[in-house]
């Protein structure tokens, strides 16, 4: 499992040759090459970053409040597209299958 500091260094990493094989005017195999990188996880990356995404998920949690004790709730977005709501005490076993199920890394 990734943590956010090692996929923000893989982020910049990527951020940095993309850029600077596009100020090349080298093909990206050519600068691939040149920089002992590989062309295989290169082209992925680029074309993340050229679209504005990352390939990572970001997970928001966030506690309701207000409510009583046993019915309070952890609600889990996952890229505005998935929503999970689940009570507080609830089995981090069972929700790190659930997400492992639809795909979320971390």
């Amino acid at each position: 499992m990734k943590n956010s500091s090692s996929t923000d260094k893989g982020r910049s990493f990527w951020q940095v040759h993309v850029k600077a094989q596009a100020e090349s005017g080298l093909t990206q195999r050519e600068y691939c090459r040149q920089n002992n990188i590989s062309y295989w996880s290169f082209n992925p990356w680029k074309r993340r970053i050229e679209n504005g995404r990352t390939g990572f998920h970001e997970i928001s949690p966030a506690i309701v409040q207000g409510l009583p004790d046993e019915n309070k709730r952890i609600e889990i977005t996952v890229n505005d597209t998935i929503r999970i709501s689940v009570p507080v005490g609830f089995s981090s076993d069972t929700l790190s299958e659930i997400l492992n199920i639809l795909g979320v890394k971390r």
